[in-house]
């Protein structure tokens, strides 16, 4: 996918995201109201002193194999694609969901509008093919405090819009993948429809990483008068196969980076998960208001082999080696924007449910390893969040802007076990969160020129998942573990003249009770609070159109993030490097629209495995090229494509697995892989 980043503008000019063409592949074929008002209002439109970057995805690129391919092009962004996808990518911002093992931690995700984090704050990027959707946004610091529980921030992401049918293939070292899409019906009255399905295979590059992936996705759209428009969406993806080849020691690294654990093998260590989701929106805009009300529900299940040997699981309050979940969440948000000629208000309220019915069993039967066996584990979770939001954007005059919101979190676990059994007493349990984290900041536009400071007081529990396993190694869920509280500091300057635009942005947060991984092993983690932490540092984003047909963007992160308390004291955050960023660079021959030719470096510094920084990975650099061309006939266009990825074939540690507990931190990423593409558009 071409990703192209775009920032100051939306900060410099009006209020609202910079629009879509008026014609032309992607474009709505019903008149929708004001994106912002429609899509933003349902979290809280972001005010002008938040932190707010753009990412446009027009077309597909060859050998994309998910979202986090290209997330890091965002400054403060760093995405690790891991290469196995029964862990999924690593996604952090600004060192928060570094800790995860698997899904998002520490940042809200958001896709079409509807939150795609669960109650408790986990979210998944694997149910959304990256050839589905061409716009990520991210909202970071104090101003995206006002969104929820998660400290890092808020991605949020917006699925393409087909005016014709479209057939796309993949190919690539190791994985193919096919995608259709288009309008369901041509365009009737007032109302549209798209339907959208994919299936896409990959071999991994790794022995045991072989995948398997299905999807399908449903969007509707009715506009039921000027003022009112009623969308509704439907999707589901299925991943019948994952294959986990787990991480490998540093000496395992050194002598075969591309082999599996042997306890991968051993266990046949595997992941299978399935999902689908339903929402409706409502969304009704008046002169100087608007609002909006979005229900969603849907269900989530997962069944995953781990290698935990079978001595482990004598221990009679053990949980097992093979998980069983099944997960149903929902919930249900009303916002609303009142504007008047100076100011904007913005107020709202969500409900959210999610209920985790987690069985555990044993990974033996007979004298086998790496089958279901016998019962360790029956136990439900429920949680349930209600969250009231309001913010104020004030015009203050002079050229200066000036916000203040707060958003309230109340959040309520409840445990029921059902497995209590002689030494595995009843671990049932109930815990309660609460707290209430403001914000505020003003801007400053003199010319091309916009200043922004604000300040924040945010707060993150701890997820189901983060809850599930003590760290003292008994049964029962970890009710012991407090939430993240944190203090954000940020200062920014943006500037955009004709042909190119510049972002720089300071920030400072200290948290409290940070969430961390006190041990990891066989793919199960446990948590704790490591009392305080301390990030810093500096985030830049440049675009620049040098001349007609060129265009470059820079995204570059400086990090510190460490411990301040014993016995960590003055150690980097594992997981989290202290810079890193991509260059890109774009060029379509004036004489040529038809041809576009890009490349791209990707870099970053090495990063400390554990909490103790006894082992620290090194740094890397990857230079990825490709090339595509479009081919325009009576019948439709035809593109084809092709790519290499790290064309000098470097070898590195894509990712980490925090705290392993037996040495086995790495994961290696992508040799040098070679990608095509071919896709049919037809009217």
């Amino acid at each position: 996918m071409a990703w192209e980043i775009s920032e100051a503008p939306s900060h410099l000019g009006a209020d609202t995201a910079p629009s879509k063409p008026e014609a032309g592949p992607g474009v709505p074929r019903v008149a929708r109201l004001d994106p912002t008002d429609v899509a933003a209002t349902l979290q809280g439109a972001p005010p002008r002193a938040a932190t707010r970057r753009v990412a446009d995805v027009p077309v597909g690129e060859a050998g994309a194999a998910d979202l986090a391919d290209a997330l890091d092009r965002l400054a403060g962004v760093h995405a690790r694609s891991r290469g196995n996808f029964a862990q999924e990518a690593q996604v952090s911002i600004r060192g928060h969901g570094a800790r995860a093992n698997f899904g998002l931690r520490g940042l809200r995700l958001v896709v079409d509008g509807v939150p795609a984090s669960a109650a408790d704050g986990q979210g998944q990027l694997g149910p959304f093919e990256p050839w589905l959707y061409d716009r990520v946004e991210l909202i970071a610091g104090p101003a995206a405090l006002l969104y929820g529980n998660a400290s890092g921030g808020v991605l949020r992401v917006q699925q393409r819009v087909f005016d014709a049918w479209q057939a796309e293939a993949d190919f690539a070292a190791g994985q193919r993948g096919l995608f259709v899409a288009g309008p369901w019906s041509r365009e009737a009255s007032a109302s549209s429809m798209q339907l959208a399905f994919g299936d896409w295979r990959g071999e991994g590059a790794r022995p045991h990483s072989a995948s398997r992936r299905r999807s399908l996705s449903l969007h509707g759209e009715h506009l039921v008068s000027p003022s009112l428009t009623l969308d509704w969406q439907f999707s589901a993806s299925d991943a019948p196969q994952a294959d986990d080849p787990l991480g490998l020691t540093m000496a395992q690294f050194r002598q075969d980076p591309f082999a599996a654990s042997p306890n991968a093998l051993a266990f046949d260590t595997r992941k299978s998960s399935s999902q689908w989701q339903a929402a409706a929106r409502a969304a009704r805009q008046q002169d100087d208001a608007s609002h909006v009300v979005s229900a969603w529900t849907g269900q989530r299940r997962i069944e995953q082999f781990l290698a935990v040997p079978m001595a482990a699981q004598s221990n009679p309050r053990s949980g097992g080696g093979v998980i069983d979940l099944e997960r149903g969440f929902g919930g249900i948000e009303w916002t609303g924007t009142l504007r008047r000629e100076r100011w904007q208000l913005a107020y709202g309220v969500r409900g959210e449910m999610q209920r985790d019915a987690r069985r555990g069993f044993e990974n033996f039967l007979d004298g086998r390893v790496g089958v279901r066996g016998a019962l360790r584990r029956d136990e439900v979770l429920r949680v349930r969040s209600l969250d009231p939001m309001a913010s104020l954007d004030v015009d203050l005059g002079a050229s200066w802007r000036g916000f203040a919101g707060v958003r309230g979190t109340r959040l309520r676990f409840e445990v029921d076990d059902a497995y209590i059994a002689p030494g595995n007493p009843d671990d049932g349990g109930r815990r309660r969160f609460s707290s209430w984290s403001p914000a505020a900041g003003l801007s400053f536009r003199h010319a091309n020129w916009l200043f922004r400071g604000s300040i924040g007081r945010g707060f993150e529990s701890p997820t189901g998942n983060e809850l599930a396993y003590r760290a003292d190694g008994e049964g029962g869920l970890n009710l012991d573990l407090r939430p993240a509280r944190s203090r954000l500091h940020e200062l920014a300057a943006d500037y955009a003249v004709a042909g190119w635009s510049w972002s720089a942005t300071l920030f400072h947060e200290q948290v409290r009770d940070e969430i961390v991984v006190a041990q990891s092993s066989g793919g199960r983690s446990v948590f704790r609070n490591a009392g305080r932490t301390r990030r810093r540092g500096v985030e830049t984003q440049i675009d620049w159109a040098p001349a007609e047909g060129w265009s470059m963007t820079l995204a570059h992160t400086l990090l510190d993030a460490r411990f301040r308390d014993s016995p960590e004291a003055g150690h980097r955050l594992p997981g989290v490097p202290r810079q890193w960023g991509t260059l890109r660079a774009q060029w379509s021959p004036l004489s040529r629209e038809d041809l576009s030719c890009w490349a791209g470096l990707h870099f970053a510094s090495g990063v400390a495995v554990d909490d103790a920084n006894t082992q620290h990975t090194s740094g890397w650099q990857r230079v990825d090229v490709g090339v595509s061309r479009t081919v325009q006939t009576r019948l439709g266009d035809l593109r084809m494509s092709m790519a290499v990825e790290n064309v000098f074939d470097r070898t590195y540690a894509g990712s980490v697995i925090v705290n392993e507990a037996n040495g086995r931190f790495l994961e290696t990423a992508r040799p040098r892989t070679f990608g095509a593409g071919i896709a049919w558009t037809w009217r």
